[in-house]
């Protein structure tokens, strides 16, 4: 049996990202993306951690199609803090989307969350740097809120 070596976000500065494979691809129709994704970032000193946890929900089928996290590489950007990007195959079925956030905060992801589609992302469109920074409005498409508020308000009912 040959072990596939882990390699760790805080440690890896040979690539910039480190890939996470799930179950289902992505849907591409007439030379378009309809992927999006979950982003979700985290500070240096939690990376390994989070991105463990994600990377085997990935790995099994039970998040996402696919997941990425930014590594230790020199980059650029000022902050230090990594990104997680957690894949769906059409941000168009808002059920599935909704469910792949359901499946991150089964597995301890808290706080806010941003979702985003690779049409923005291959647009240039970004929250704070970029060739199309948004300088009001946000980037991506939905955010956490857009689903559970409207969870919270139903349950109310």
């Amino acid at each position: 049996m040959t072990r596939t070596k882990v390699l760790s976000p805080s440690k890896e500065t040979t690539h910039p990202w480190i890939y996470a494979e799930g179950k289902g691809e992505g849907c591409y129709e007439d030379g378009q993306t309809y992927v999006g994704k979950w982003l979700v970032f985290v500070p240096h000193e939690s990376i390994d951690a989070v991105w463990e946890r994600i990377r085997n929900a990935t790995e099994k089928g039970q998040l996402g199609i696919s997941a990425k996290v930014s590594t230790s590489r020199p980059s650029g950007y000022k902050s230090t803090d990594h990104v997680i990007c957690v894949y769906t195959y059409d941000f168009r079925d808002k059920g599935n989307v909704g469910e792949t956030l359901k499946g991150l905060r089964e597995i301890g992801i808290t706080g806010k969350l941003y979702y985003k589609t690779d049409q923005a992302t291959l647009s240039g469109v970004y929250a704070k740097e970029g060739p199309f920074t948004k300088k009001k409005q946000r980037a991506s498409l939905y955010s956490s809120d857009d689903f559970e508020k409207s969870q919270q308000r139903e349950s109310t009912r």
